[in-house]
């Protein structure tokens, strides 16, 4: 079965967008510092900046993942539902330390409808806000978004995947 190809991610960007807003949770792959893969569940939300998506976690700044993306910022994310609808995203995350970048993202999970959305400070360790040592904004920047399912298998449509230019 081919892939379906694109590098306009308007073609995806509804159905994307969707299906993060009702799975909600991932699995997110790093690369340990032995080589090795190392999972977690992750809760980022998403948005589309200049006709790409972009992808944001909120986390705590230090912790085991932090050690391995200063090694390998590479990593692979997976959604999946009981429906079978699955996306597969693989990109590059980077920290984003600044007073305002911390603040936006803050605000964009408050703002966000739930359940994607929510008040960060419900967590004992973020009561300190944006702000607050205990704080950390990841990004991710994918190079390749996949969309698949149970009805496109059984259809015999091949996966929609997006890589930018």
């Amino acid at each position: 079965m081919t892939t379906r190809m694109t590098n306009d991610f308007s073609e995806l960007e509804t159905e994307f967008l969707k299906r993060v807003a009702r799975i909600v949770w991932c699995t997110l792959a790093t690369v340990d510092r032995q080589d090795r893969p190392r999972t977690r569940i992750a809760h980022p939300i998403w948005a589309v900046e200049d006709g790409v998506p972009v992808g944001y976690w909120s986390t705590v700044p230090h912790s085991h993942k932090r050690k391995h993306l200063a090694r390998n910022p590479n990593v692979s994310m997976t959604y999946w539902d009981q429906v079978h609808e699955q996306i597969y995203i693989q990109a590059e995350a980077d920290w984003l330390d600044t007073p305002g970048d911390r603040e936006r993202i803050w605000e964009l999970y408050k703002q966000t409808p739930e359940p994607l959305g929510y008040d960060l400070a419900v967590w004992g360790f973020w009561k300190a806000g944006p702000q607050g040592k205990n704080f950390g904004v990841l990004r991710f920047k994918p190079s390749r978004v996949e969309l698949y399912g149970i009805a496109d298998l059984i259809a015999q449509r091949p996966p929609l995947v997006w890589k930018p230019n």
